[in-house]
């Protein structure tokens, strides 16, 4: 990163300051979910875990904010604007397994019970059973689905019937808990609680790589083209090339765990956050040329940042959500 120094010395630094531009509440709702705990649709709806349901509201106010409750579910730990096939829907991972809703939340389309989900061979009983996160597959009717096992199951959706089932299972051999997922019209990527990073091609779901990074758990990731950008809880972001097997470049963005990062739909712009209550975004380069630049850096006080999101339109509008707020931030 240009200028040296720890990221925060390099964010009380910063001039210009990115300023939160207003709070969006959550009708009383509290966040709880830790890891990359927000979405954002093409509606402006911004989705988030609150703990045994998801609150969905308008980024703009143009509605009141619902509850999207998922049956049987103790925890929500995950919820994703997916497309399927051209068609948006709200996928929501939790103990209960997945469920798929319209993207208004307002009807179930299609749900797959954890009980159907593929078992690690070498189950082990003290860990509970959920689905922990969930990704659509790009330009398909397929779902990347992670669980607390370490299996990560491919799901395919059957919008005709309603149906969601198990198209192919892929097993991390590691049996740790997935924490993140990526997807790209080339890879499906899974990151785990022990660093441990696995990368399957999406047209045979062949593995083609694997990453490590031991001891510290995958907070989030994103796949541009060969590149994956992967970030843990030690505070660090690191990119590898998933072709040739390397690591591209890291950098230490955040003092304390960070806990999510969104990638723009256009520019070379990554936002992370994280439990030091700071949102940063930074300049990637491409390939392993250039430098990491951090642009701008904002401080929400007393903030345990969980989720962060670009809005998909044309301008740079920043979402966050924070841990026992009830309320986004739209920066």
């Amino acid at each position: 990163r240009e200028g040296g120094g720890g990221a925060c010395g390099a964010a009380r630094a910063m001039a210009a300051e990115a300023r939160a531009a207003r709070n969006v509440a959550l009708g009383g709702a509290q966040v709880a979910s830790r890891f990359g705990n927000l979405s954002v649709g093409s509606g402006l709806q911004a989705a988030v875990c609150a703990r045994d349901r998801v609150r969905l509201c308008h980024l703009d106010g143009a509605s009141e904010p619902v509850d999207v409750c998922v049956p049987l579910a103790r925890t929500v730990l995950q919820a994703r604007f997916v497309s399927l096939d051209c068609v948006e829907y709200l996928a929501l991972a939790s103990n209960a397994g997945l469920h798929l809703f319209s993207a208004d939340g307002a009807s179930l389309s299609g749900s797959l019970e954890i009980g159907k989900f593929p078992r690690h061979p070498n189950l082990n009983p003290a860990i509970a059973e959920a689905c922990t996160t969930v990704e659509g597959v790009h330009g398909s009717s397929l779902l990347a689905a992670g669980t607390s096992q370490g299996q990560l199951a491919i799901l395919h959706f059957d919008a005709s019937r309603g149906r969601l089932s198990v198209e192919h299972s892929l097993d991390s051999q590691s049996g740790c808990n997935i924490t993140a997922l990526a997807t790209s019209i080339a890879y499906v990527a899974s990151g785990d609680e022990d660093g441990n990073i696995r990368v399957w091609d999406a047209s045979n779901f062949s593995e083609t790589s694997m990453f490590r990074f031991p001891g510290a758990p995958c907070s989030g990731m994103l796949v541009r083209g060969q590149e994956l950008v992967a970030a843990f809880g030690t505070g660090q972001i690191r990119a590898y090339n998933i072709a040739h097997e390397h690591q591209l470049y890291e950098f230490d963005a955040h003092c304390r765990s960070l806990n999510a990062i969104a990638l723009h739909a256009t520019r070379q712009l990554l936002a992370s956050v994280g439990e030091d209550g700071f949102l940063n975004v930074w300049e990637l380069p491409k390939g392993d040329r250039g430098t990491v630049r951090l642009l701008s850096s904002s401080h929400h006080k007393d903030a345990f940042h969980t989720g962060v999101a670009f809005s998909q339109e044309e301008t740079s509008r920043i979402v966050t959500a924070a841990y026992d707020h009830g309320m986004i931030l739209v920066w």
